[in-house]
């Protein structure tokens, strides 16, 4: 979500060890705050850090949303205006097309899926946990979360190459 804290994160452990990052950043959010579901008030990093972020080889932009309203709560056209907008707002950071948008809060539907693809986007990602392959849905990935009760052991472990079956076991076992 783009929060203060992964400058921290970011420069002490992914860019050190050279680790491909892409953080999906809500481009307008009032005041760079948002509150979290569990009504936890996170400060987000500023258009200064990220234009500092996109310095590095390691760091990838990615859109999450405008102001990271829940998508499928909202009318059409504020949809497509939060989707749009925020993908304009990306571009004006990076020189790529290959922009990854985030389903704010991993809520997303058939039409926000056409949505994000009509607007451009190379790929979404949702919340739901695992490794993507061959078959995957471009605008329906899982993905690997790292957040801030990731500790050491568990971040190598999202790494290896058992996760992928362990993510889908989990998902199996209900």
């Amino acid at each position: 979500d783009g929060h203060k804290d992964f400058l921290d994160i970011f420069n002490s452990l992914y860019s050190p060890m050279k680790i491909p990052v892409t953080l999906f950043w809500p481009t307008r959010m009032p005041d760079n705050i948002l509150v979290t579901s569990n009504k936890v008030v996170c400060e987000l990093i500023n258009k200064n850090d990220i234009s500092i972020l996109t310095q590095n080889p390691y760091f990838e932009l990615g859109s999450h949303s405008c102001t990271h309203k829940e998508l499928t709560h909202i009318g059409e056209n504020d949809r497509k205006n939060e989707i749009q907008i925020s993908k304009m707002d990306i571009e004006s950071y990076q020189s790529t097309n290959d922009i990854s948008f985030a389903y704010p809060r991993g809520k997303y539907s058939t039409d926000l899926k056409a949505e994000a693809e009509r607007a451009g986007y190379f790929s979404a990602v949702t919340t739901q946990s695992g490794m993507v392959g061959y078959s995957s849905d471009l605008f329906a990935l899982p993905r690997i979360s790292i957040d801030s009760a990731t500790n050491q052991l568990a971040f190598k472990a999202k790494l290896s190459t058992l996760y992928g079956f362990y993510a889908k076991v989990r998902v199996w076992l209900g």
